[in-house]
Order: C-alpha cells, then sequence, then structure tokens
C-alpha cells in the first residue's frame, strides 16, 4: 500500500509529463505544486464572478509561493486588462481573491497559471519561472476579497495553475 504522500507524488508526476506532452516550457512545472484531485476547485462557467466571453478553463488549485521572475511579455495584469477598451471600470476596484483572479484568467486563452502579489496584485502568464533562494519572505499577505486566504506577499506571488475539470469537458 502506497502512502498518500507517494499517490500525490505520482500525480504530479503525471500532471507535469502532461504538461510537457503539451508543449509547456519545463521551467513552468513545479513537481511540488501541482494539488491533487481532492483539492482542486472545479466551478461551470456560468458561476463566474466576470461576464466574461469564452472561458478555457473552470477549475484551478494553489500550487505554491514563489518568487515568479517570468519575463512581463508572459503576463497580463488584471489591474491593466480587465476593463478591455475602457479606460477605468469598476472592475479594478473590487478585492482580489483567488476567485477573481481566476475569473479574469481563464478567458485568456495562452494562459495556464495565474498568481497574486502583494494582496492583491493578479495577473496571468503562460509560464511561471520559480527562483525563491531562500529569505525572500513568504506568502504572508491576506487576499484582499478572502482575508482567510493568502494572497503572496511584499516579493512572492501565491501561484494557482488552471484546468478543465473532468465532469465539465463536453
Amino acid at each position: 500500500q502506497r502512502s498518500p504522500r507517494d499517490r500525490a507524488m505520482t500525480r504530479a508526476i503525471l500532471a507535469a509529463s502532461l504538461l510537457l506532452l503539451q508543449g509547456d516550457s519545463p521551467a513552468a512545472i513545479s513537481l511540488r505544486g501541482v494539488a491533487p484531485a481532492a483539492k482542486r476547485r472545479c466551478a461551470p462557467a456560468k458561476h463566474s464572478l466576470l461576464q466574461a466571453g469564452e472561458v478555457f478553463y473552470d477549475g484551478f488549485s494553489r500550487m505554491g509561493c514563489e518568487v515568479d521572475a517570468s519575463p512581463a511579455n508572459v503576463r497580463v495584469s488584471f489591474k491593466e486588462h480587465a476593463c478591455g477598451n475602457v479606460s477605468s471600470c469598476r472592475l479594478v476596484t473590487l478585492p482580489m481573491e483567488p476567485r477573481l483572479c481566476f475569473d479574469f484568467c481563464r478567458t485568456q486563452e495562452t494562459a495556464k497559471f495565474f498568481g497574486i502579489r502583494n494582496g492583491g496584485e493578479c495577473y496571468c502568464a503562460t509560464y511561471f519561472e520559480p527562483k525563491s533562494t531562500g529569505g525572500q519572505g513568504e506568502c504572508s499577505v491576506h487576499c484582499e476579497g478572502a482575508q482567510k486566504e493568502m494572497c503572496g506577499g511584499p516579493e512572492k506571488s501565491s501561484l494557482f495553475e488552471m484546468h478543465m475539470c473532468g465532469d465539465s469537458v463536453d
């Protein structure tokens, strides 16, 4: 009988292998961060916090807390892009939480991950590049819109992967 930790690691290796087969960058994959299916959050697109167009993912899971060194050109900032072609909107005044960031990022076709830094700075990314070296703090800032959850820190991002849940695929 394998331990729960061994089973989780096997799932992580399989998930990482699938990401590699789909063409993801090896730097984008964090084995320790792939959440077991039981910890994944899945919600049909109709329950979105945003009124958005096409949705590419219906679930997400927390991967970890890292300094993300991915370049700006692979990121889409919530505050800069959430209002579309309108110069400002009420949407950017909502208190940030993982679900709000997810609802924005799941409409970004190329994004596979999202991060929240310093309690409210949401971004979507095609990959993330972990560069934590120690001494850089932790994800200790509460989410603006979900005080029981942590949303990054001054230097680190709380990172999440996005996926399609098995029962949502047509």
